[in-house]
């Protein structure tokens, strides 16, 4: 009877915390003290996933995670800033550049959501080196040529604040999609196997 009581309370227990993580309380807007996270110290790099195309209309979607391992996701946002190219022309996500403002950087995380994971433990963190970074810079990027036709592009890549230009400078790890190009380094596929990707 006793043992019957307590699986009882523990099922109830697991019910209560999967309704509150699929529940409101799981994807929550950035409160005041939330958004006051975002200064290029606390956000020395910054990961993204996206994939975005304009084949059959504006189609946008994808998630930040930060140095902590949270992560904000977004999809179809009224207000985005996208990175800036050398070449000045509108960011696609082949792109092998880029560069952003920390102050668009941080209103395009303020336009996210935060997704939190049912246990805190769960979260993952892929701590990023200099040393990581480095090898990432200065790693060939191979570009396999236009592979696909208007079925738009996902892009990954890493965010890392350049404190001589006061931007994030923008690394490529791969690409896929109308576009596939794939950096060499030998840290690309631990660190988005460690974040994740975008589903379409």
């Amino acid at each position: 009877m006793q043992l019957a009581l307590y699986s009882l309370i523990v099922i109830g227990i697991i019910i209560y915390l999967l309704r509150r993580h699929y529940g409101n309380t799981s994807k929550i807007e950035l409160n005041h003290s939330q958004a006051n996270r975002f200064t290029t110290q606390n956000l020395p790099f910054v990961y993204q996933s996206e994939y975005y195309s304009l084949a059959w209309g504006l189609e946008q979607k994808g998630f930040y995670v930060d140095p902590e391992g949270r992560t904000y996701k977004y999809k179809m946002p009224e207000k985005w800033h996208r990175y800036k190219t050398n070449t000045g022309k509108h960011s696609w996500g082949f792109e092998t550049d880029g560069t952003i403002s920390a102050t668009e950087l941080f209103e395009n995380l303020k336009s996210s959501v935060e997704d939190k994971p049912l246990f805190e433990f769960l979260r993952k963190t892929n701590p990023i080196t200099q040393a990581l970074i480095y090898d990432l810079l200065t790693s060939t990027i191979e570009d396999r040529g236009q592979v696909q036709c208007d079925s738009g592009n996902t892009s990954n890549s890493l965010f890392v604040y350049d404190s001589e230009i006061d931007l994030y400078r923008r690394i490529l790890l791969t690409c896929d999609g109308d576009n596939e190009l794939v950096n060499q380094s030998v840290y690309t596929k631990q660190i988005i196997q460690g974040f994740g990707i975008v589903r379409r």
